[in-house]
């Protein structure tokens, strides 16, 4: 009886444990199918993005032209035809039309026959777009408005640019705005977006209403989008558009995922539960040994691995190098104007460029906020050219967040065993290099 309580034991046992291997192996391959479904989603949605982008911005760019070219020779109507005319080479484009300063409107190219065409929604002040029209007179910029009504009730957008001229006394003064009216629909077409479906992909294209301060949804596949779906931004001049994409079938494959827990269940049952433990336990042990030696904001090594490599190199006295010392000049500065985040960024792209002039053999270090170490392997005297090139290297300007940011680093160096025999000595050398030509304002 004993023996076979113990014999069912067991067997609950074993069981157990199938269930709990297949449990892991089910949310990691859950985990995979969705991660690997959303990074094509924001792959395609990105894609997309770019491509309206670049559609409705050409449109746009027509403004600009016949906006520039209108002002050469204002209030002339054959002159304004024919630079319009000019520029009406695609059937998304309606007309293009000027207003005064008032809203009236001056010429458009070509006309049309809608009832309400000066008093309706053509008119650069209606209340559709009022806070579009403002944005664009107040800034001084292209601004694109809707998709709105149209007279004929299609749906439309506008992009809007405000006209200045300068006076006698060289002055600018606001005469009106020139509009290009362009059809919504024609321009989703030219998009492409209705290829998504037909490849397997819902979506969605909203924009944030101005006048509303509430979300417009100007496009849409006719399946549903879940709430989860990838958002991608549409930048345009003075709107605020983003596409969402998210695959019809959901994010999990289900079927493919059963046929994958069956085998995985009759083939490697027991071997994958005692295969996956001692793998946890390796990785684990890897990733702290990796912590413990690593910066990271900047995934260099740091400070502690610095220590042990630097009296290794001293102890075995194997060949000649150099102790590079590197400080960020006036790092405090670019924390104050531009904020923590812009600086965490800034030291994350120097130690790039600093690392891409390095050997295969060298090694960089973080040692603590702006400073960090290199270990250089010199040969035949030259140190100095080595310098001098990560000197040039985060010379170059570095273009973080929308701003672009200027630095220069001191650096301070000692030869081993030319000038120093060991390590501290090797530090104190070079700690004081750097120091020096700080104070003399050079860095190599």
């Amino acid at each position: 009886m004993i023996r076979w309580m113990k014999g069912r034991k067991w067997i609950l046992v074993l069981f157990t444990l199938f269930l709990f291997v297949l449990s892991v192996f089910v949310f990691r391959q859950e985990k995979i199918e969705y991660q690997r479904n959303r990074t094509r989603s924001e792959y395609i949605a990105l894609s997309y993005a770019d491509q309206t982008e670049y559609i409705v911005g050409n449109f746009l760019q027509k403004a600009q032209l016949v906006s520039a070219l209108t002002t050469l020779n204002l209030d002339t109507e054959s002159w304004f035809n024919a630079v319009a005319a000019e520029n009406m080479d695609n059937p998304a484009i309606i007309c293009i039309a000027e207003y005064d300063a008032a809203g009236r409107l001056c010429h458009m190219y070509p006309k049309l026959e809608y009832d309400g065409i000066v008093q309706g929604t053509m008119c650069c002040y209606t209340m559709q777009f009022a806070a579009e029209t403002a944005m664009a007179r107040n800034l001084n910029v292209l601004t694109l408005a809707g998709p709105v009504p149209f007279c004929n009730g299609e749906n439309v957008l506008v992009g809007i640019q405000p006209l200045y001229i300068i006076d006698e006394n060289g002055m600018q003064q606001f005469h009106g705005f020139l509009q290009i009216i362009l059809r919504m629909s024609d321009v989703l077409q030219l998009t492409n977006l209705q290829k998504l479906e037909a490849s397997g992909w819902s979506y969605r294209i909203k924009r944030r209403n101005p006048n509303t301060e509430k979300d417009q949804v100007i496009g849409y596949s006719s399946t549903a989008l879940p709430e989860d779906a990838v958002a991608c931004p549409i930048v345009l001049p003075n709107a605020f558009w983003v596409l969402e994409v998210a695959p019809i079938e959901g994010w999990f494959n289900y079927g493919r995922l059963t046929g994958e827990m069956l085998l995985v269940f009759f083939s490697a049952i027991l071997a994958t539960l005692i295969s996956y433990i001692f793998r946890k336990l390796h990785r684990q042990g890897e990733i702290l040994e990796k912590l413990a030696i690593t910066d990271t904001l900047t995934s260099l090594y740091n400070r502690h691995r610095f220590m042990q490599e630097i009296e290794t190199r001293c102890k075995m006295r194997s060949r000649p190098f150099a102790l590079c010392y590197i400080d960020v000049d006036d790092f405090k500065k670019v924390n104050d104007q531009y904020g923590h985040d812009v600086g965490d960024l800034l030291l994350r792209a120097c130690a790039r460029r600093i690392q891409y002039c390095l050997k295969k053999e060298e090694m960089l270090f973080r040692i603590g906020g702006d400073e960090m170490v290199a270990f250089l392997e010199i040969y035949n005297g030259e140190w100095e050219t080595r310098f001098a090139a990560i000197d040039k290297a985060t010379r170059q300007s570095f273009y973080l967040q929308g701003q672009q940011i200027n630095i220069s680093l001191s650096l301070g160096w000692a030869v081993f065993p030319e000038e120093a025999e060991d390590s501290d000595a090797l530090l104190r050398r070079a700690d004081a290099q750097m120091y020096k030509r700080k104070n003399e304002g050079k860095n190599v």
